[in-house]
This record gives C-alpha cells, structure tokens and sequence, in this order.
C-alpha cells in the first residue's frame, strides 16, 4: 500500500499548510480481511455454524466488544434487511507518543484494527494498519515564535483539519449506505458480502482524547467542565450524588458552530471543525464522547487506587501496616518484589 500525501490548509500563516501522509481506507481493510493468516478460525470471534452471522458468546459470557449490548445493537441497526451485510467493527487508535529519549520528537499515528479478532490477535502489530501521520507543525512554529502564545484553538483546529485529510477515506465509506463490496472466506465458507464499519471505540490517553473531543487539556478548578463526556464542573467532581448530563453529539455539534468564544469557553470546549462529527459510531449517540475512553493508567493506577491506597494506609498505625504488609507477603507471595 502506497501512501498518499496530501497538502493540508493550517489556521494561520507559520506555517500555512502542511504535508501529511495519508493511506487509502479501503486498500487497508482488504488487506487485513484478506490475510489468509489473520483471518484463520482461531484468530476470530465468529459463530462455529456461519461465520458471517452476528456474533453470539458460545458462554454467554461478556468478554469483549463483540459479545456487549453496543455491538448487538449497533448489528440489529445496520442489518435489517439484507443478509449479505457484514458487520465488522474498528478500533482506532490515535495518540502522539516520543521517539526520542529527551521527549522532544515524536510521531503521531492513525491507526485501525478490526474488533472480529480476538485480544491476543490484536495486540499483534501485523493486525493493525496505518490511516496517517498527523504532522507536528508546532516544534518550527514554536521556535519562529520563541514560544509566544499561540491563538486558543489554534493546535485543536489544525490537528482536526488534518484528521479531515486522514480520515477521509474512511469518512467516505461512512457516508455510504451499503458497505463495501468484498468476497471473504472464512473456514469452508466462501461468501460475498457488503462490510460495514462502524467505529467501537478509540485508543488513547487522557491529554490525546481531549484533543480529539476539541476540550481543552486543562483539568484545573478554573476550567469549565472537568471531562469531555459530560458538563460537571471541577467543583463538582468529588460529589458522587452530582447528575452529570450527558454529551449528544449532535447537540455538541450545534453548540460548536453557533456559540462564541466565551459560550465555548464556559464548557471548555475549543471552537473547531471535529472530524469524528462526521463518522459512524454504531448504536453510540454520544459519538467520540464515549468512544473515547478513559484510559486505565491516569485515571485508575495513578489516580483512584492511588488515592485510596493513601486515605487507607494512612489511617493505619506502623504496627498495623506492617501487619498488613505481612498478610499480603503471605497471601500474594506473586506480587512480591526481587533483586
């Protein structure tokens, strides 16, 4: 699969556009359904009696995407008349990371998998694809600027009009009514089927996932909402009665385009043009909001259980915590430490 590179038009003049690396949605989903070695029975979540049927847990067991009330209903949604229709889900993921051991380089890749494969499949890389590279247009501009303040929104509005450029393909097949044409084998089957491919859910960090909502990446008590799914205020976060409402995306849509800056500001939310407004979500009317999931390392190991472990051990005396530490020694000899 040959890239393709596009030439982006930027919010602002340093620098004005940039190139971005982007690759054909379909000609990367073909080559991932059509992978004799992926697409082997023990690498997928299928039915035994026809693959190409909607997936039922053989335990009854909830496990994984596929066997959840999103999938089953996002399924009965898409496929209501013709039987050829194949539902296979994504799962993005879209996340800068460092390249480099001073964190001053990095890359920024869109990149997809299919949720018909099984966990330990998609922790392989060869079951991933490649939608793009977002371009990082600030390190040059920051040094033109000598780290001046860049205009509010500007990073949230350029990251989005490049996201524009990547997924658009997939954009594309989103806004088709059918699906996409395809004949696959699966085991002894052999069927001709029309692929439909809403989006799960998105892989990423807190600070990334925020971006890609259009809020703002503060979580300060001066901010306007202290999370991107809902509009509780940071005064309210510690108050487990507060009745948080709920993001629609298409009412977060309007408020986008019609309010200004201040109105955005008071909900924390950056004004631009969001691409994942344009993308299916299945049976998830609150589209990226809840696509975008909180990941488990900043919001749970380094923030609940943190906060937990300290009201707890802090409210012991040293006699009881080391009677603690041995009663854990004892019963959980794995977690112990050596070397």
């Amino acid at each position: 699969m040959m890239p393709i590179i596009k030439t982006v038009k930027l919010d602002g003049d340093d620098p004005p556009e940039a190139k971005v690396v982007c690759f054909n949605f379909k000609e990367t989903l073909k080559s991932l359904l059509l992978d004799e070695e992926l697409m082997q029975p023990e690498n997928l979540m299928i039915n035994a009696d026809d693959p190409f049927t909607k997936y039922e847990s053989p335990d009854g067991m909830i496990d994984d995407v596929l066997s959840g009330y999103w999938y089953h209903k996002t399924y009965d949604t898409m496929v209501q008349i013709s039987d050829r229709k194949f539902v296979c889900p994504l799962i993005l993921f879209a996340d800068k990371t460092h390249i480099d051991s001073l964190g001053r380089f990095g890359v920024f890749p869109v990149s997809y998998t299919l949720d018909i494969f099984k966990r330990r499949v998609r922790a392989n890389p060869k079951a991933w694809r490649h939608l793009g590279f977002v371009h990082d247009t600030y390190q040059s501009a920051y040094k033109k600027l000598e780290r001046k303040k860049v205009e509010i929104g500007r990073k949230c509005r350029n990251l989005h009009f490049q996201l524009h450029a990547i997924l658009g393909s997939l954009i594309e097949v989103h806004h088709g009514i059918c699906g996409i044409p395809m004949k696959l084998q699966i085991k002894n089957y052999i069927k001709e089927v029309l692929v439909r491919v809403p989006i799960a859910f998105i892989v990423g960090d807190c600070e990334g996932n925020d971006k890609l909502c259009g809020k703002y990446s503060s979580h300060s008590l001066g901010t306007g909402r202290i999370s991107r799914a809902c509009s509780c205020p940071p005064e309210n976060a510690d108050d487990p009665y507060h009745i948080c409402p709920l993001n629609l995306q298409k009412e977060m849509y309007k408020f986008i385009q019609d309010s200004n800056h201040s109105q955005l500001k008071s909900v924390a939310v950056h004004k631009h043009d969001n691409v994942f407004f344009k993308l299916n979500f299945g049976y998830n009317k609150h589209g990226t909001y809840f696509a975008t999931h909180a990941d488990m390392m900043h919001a749970f190991q380094s923030g609940v259980m943190k906060y937990v472990m300290e009201v707890f051990v802090n409210q012991l005396t040293v006699k009881k915590e080391n009677n603690l530490n041995s009663l854990l020694m004892e019963f959980l000899p794995q977690l112990r430490q050596h070397g």
